[in-house]
């Protein structure tokens, strides 16, 4: 080959010309996978601080929700008492109005009974 350089120069200065365009076309492909690397890059950043941002924005939403379970646990704990006090209350008036009843229908019935005598 040396000799072929030797005996044809321009041979060989194609030769050259062509090992430099095909660097040329593999550091221009480098260059273009180093771009695309590139954005890749600033397109996963820019997803990241989006998807923090509703994280964010969702963790409010959770928080507000997880007070309404809280209060609403509360209240239902309220209501419970609230349910247990009328029920106590229904059944300690029960002699009372038991008393109430028989003083009224008994008492006159009583009394009658007393005058026959």
């Amino acid at each position: 080959m040396m000799e072929e350089e030797e005996e044809h120069p321009e041979l060989a200065a194609l030769q050259q010309l062509q090992r430099t365009e095909d660097e040329v076309q593999e550091l221009e492909a480098v260059g273009e996978s180093w771009r695309n690397l590139q954005q890749d890059l600033q397109d996963v950043a820019e997803m990241m601080t989006t998807m923090s941002k509703l994280v964010k924005e969702q963790q409010e939403q959770v928080d507000t929700i997880e007070g309404n379970v809280v209060e609403a646990e509360i209240k239902t704990k309220e209501g419970l008492l609230e349910i247990i006090k009328a029920r106590r209350a229904k059944w300690s008036g029960m002699p009372i109005a038991g008393a109430l009843v028989g003083g009224l229908i008994a008492g006159p019935l009583g009394m009658l009974a007393g005058v026959k005598a």
